[in-house]
């Protein structure tokens, strides 16, 4: 008998221990679904981070072969500087001996200008101021005085005609 209510326990016992289960795992998925859930906005998330790290590194990648370029036209500019310095010294030289020479040739040239410049008769020496041929400076011509200075007085405003005259002896 006892094996008949272990059979008849075993499939009671069976149904709740598979409904166990089954409730365990349908948690088991549920907390799966969860964690798939999560691990989606942790990689939407680090996706975000992963494209502006993209970016700046495509901007870094921009900015340094410009500095490549900034560098290497300053290299040829410390090029031509070194260069320069190293042959001022023979060149400043040369610039003076050319300057020199330029200064002989242009003195040569002015004392030949004036040892074969043609001496012309026709030269006219000034007259003196009362020698004039005939010709009289006129002088200044006459000014008419101003009005109100007739008797030597003078007016603040003489266009007004209302203020009072101003003698020597207001000044």
């Amino acid at each position: 008998m006892q094996s008949q209510s272990q059979i008849q326990g075993g499939p009671g016992l069976d149904i709740e221990t598979r409904s166990r289960e089954i409730t365990q795992i349908a948690t088991s998925i549920s907390e799966l679904a969860d964690l798939f859930r999560d691990l989606g906005n942790l990689v939407v998330e680090q996706g975000t981070v992963l494209d502006s790290v993209e970016y700046n590194v495509s901007t870094t990648a921009r900015e340094l072969e410009g500095a490549v370029e900034e560098l290497k036209v300053a290299q040829k500019w410390v090029l031509l500087l070194r260069g320069m310095w190293l042959t001022g010294r023979y060149q400043s030289n040369a610039g003076r001996r050319k300057c020199i020479l330029f200064l002989i040739l242009l003195i040569v040239g002015l004392v030949i200008v004036l040892v074969y410049k043609p001496r012309s008769s026709n030269v006219t020496t000034p007259k003196p101021p009362d020698q004039n041929d005939g010709i009289v400076l006129d002088p200044l011509p006459d000014i008419p005085p101003r009005p109100g200075l007739e008797d030597g007085t003078e007016t603040e405003d003489f266009w007004e005609g209302e203020a009072e005259p101003i003698g020597d002896d207001d000044l």
